[in-house]
């Protein structure tokens, strides 16, 4: 059995990915693909960071992406000043060069709003509705694709032990915090 495992995004295409003749190893994503630089970087200071330590990938590479069309804001947000495309994803790679994902910085549902797109953090959502009256035990939001090919968010509910709350009474609630 050939088991073909990659590290890619619409932005900048296959950055890693494991080679035929390569051991598997659970959680890596394989190595770096040829024409493509990777970097990882501390999250609080943007520093580079060495292997064996989590941080977030920055990836070049010569045919990736180059922005956002008429939003200098996003192009600024999303490169750092020598053109590195900060991914948003969590992970570190190991001596041998392999790479493991962990997680992303900051997850987000994105969803429609008339002709505009708003992104929500599902753990800000998870934080709100675990305040509701002291009658949550515990909450998972995900994003659910919608028809419009955007996301509304579904909160996935553990009322305490004795405790009761309608569906009604979460939404009204969690309405307008942020």
């Amino acid at each position: 059995m050939l088991l073909f495992i990659e590290y890619a995004s619409t932005e900048f295409g296959i950055a890693a990915h494991n080679r035929v003749n390569d051991e598997f190893i659970p959680g890596s994503v394989g190595r770096v693909t040829i024409g493509t630089e990777i970097k990882f970087t501390d999250i609080m200071s943007g520093n580079t960071i060495g292997p064996y330590f989590d941080g977030e990938i920055c990836v070049r590479k010569r045919d990736m992406f180059v922005g956002y069309l008429n939003n200098d804001e996003a192009y600024e947000e999303a490169f750092d000043r020598d053109g590195w495309y900060k991914s948003g994803d969590l992970g570190h790679y190991d001596d041998k060069g392999r790479i493991y994902l962990k997680g992303r910085l900051k997850e987000a549902i994105r969803i429609g709003i008339e002709e505009h797109y708003k992104n929500l953090s599902p753990e800000q959502m998870e934080e709100t509705i675990l305040m509701h009256q002291g009658k949550i035990e515990d909450v998972a939001v995900v994003g659910v694709t919608n028809k419009f090919s955007t996301q509304w968010p579904r909160a996935y509910v553990v009322l305490k032990k004795g405790k009761t709350a309608t569906v009604e009474d979460i939404n009204k609630f969690a309405q307008g915090r942020e």
